[in-house]
């Protein structure tokens, strides 16, 4: 976003030597605020400069008109605004438009030029987020219930195995399960909602340090064995999760109609009927890996 910014005032600059008519780019700083902390990027000297006056520029009133009224929709004063309000204030709101409906309803709402508009579309992306959790929180339960019940099928399964075995190597074998069987968690239901998937499968990658993926439908009215499910992968360290999808595709050129992302996160697609097959695909490419990367690692 900074470095758009940048572009964008040596623009108007060039223009303005030019003779030309051309826009003050500082009064978008606020956007510019907004879209460095919103997307995680890095807090370096330059970005922190943006967003001072970015923040500055709110708390003065001097806001684009949609995230005042954004803002206002939070019950946040922007004269007493923080910089993480970007992030967990005004980006979930925005987000939740390309999550629930359609992205276009959150750019309008940042470029509107009149109070009735801006209020107007943040009303609606307001009810969008609180939707949006509400899905999220449904879909996180089920997906917990489903890792809960496949993690006691799991334990009675080796238990039945163990049945000659002392109590105390059942145990060491249940406490051992996580690294030698089970090394990711892949989810999909045909009633899972694409725009939320994301940060579900970031919650359970959370909670059980696994590498973790989480499918919905493309089109929930198609779930047939030959329509899209798409995917999105949240990783631990030591797990480079696009390359670990690619070595799947690699292997099985036909399981992945298309992937992307990098080292902590991709997305995937794949027709409904391959998800048995690319499971089995993908933790046998974990398997690969040395029992130490799936130890969590505690800082003291």
């Amino acid at each position: 976003v900074g470095v758009a910014f940048y572009v964008l005032g040596r623009l108007a600059k060039l223009r303005r030597e030019a003779g030309k008519s051309t826009v003050q780019v500082s009064q978008y700083l606020d956007l510019v605020a907004l879209g460095t902390i919103a997307d995680v990027g890095v807090l370096d000297k330059n970005n922190r400069i943006l967003v001072h006056h970015g923040l500055n520029a709110i708390r003065q009133g001097r806001g684009s008109l949609g995230i005042l009224a954004l803002l206002e929709q939070a019950g946040r004063d922007p004269k007493k605004m923080q910089a993480q309000d970007f992030g967990f204030v005004l980006g979930p709101r925005i987000n939740a438009a390309g999550r629930m409906d359609n992205m276009r309803i959150g750019i309008e709402c940042l470029l509107a030029d009149d109070w009735a508009t801006a209020q107007r579309l943040a009303q609606e992306l307001e009810q969008l987020n609180r939707t949006r959790r509400q899905v999220e929180g449904e879909m996180r339960a089920q997906a917990d219930s489903i890792v809960q019940a496949l993690a006691a099928a799991d334990t009675s399964i080796e238990a039945d195995a163990d049945a000659e075995k002392s109590d105390d190597i059942i145990v060491q074998h249940k406490l051992e399960k996580k690294t030698t069987n089970n090394r990711s968690i892949v989810l999909y239901q045909d009633d899972w909602h694409q725009g939320v998937i994301g940060i579900v499968a970031g919650r359970l990658k959370e909670s059980h340090y696994l590498p973790s993926i989480v499918f919905a439908p493309a089109d929930t009215e198609r779930t047939g064995d030959d329509d899209a499910i798409k995917g999105s992968a949240r990783s631990i360290a030591g797990v480079h999760i696009r390359d670990a999808i690619e070595q799947v595709a690699e292997s099985y050129p036909d399981l992945i109609s298309h992937f992307g992302g990098h080292a902590m996160a991709a997305g995937l697609t794949l027709k409904r009927g391959n998800f048995d097959a690319f499971v089995t695909a993908f933790n046998a490419v974990l398997a690969q890996m040395g029992d130490e990367v799936f130890a969590e690692k505690k800082f003291t």
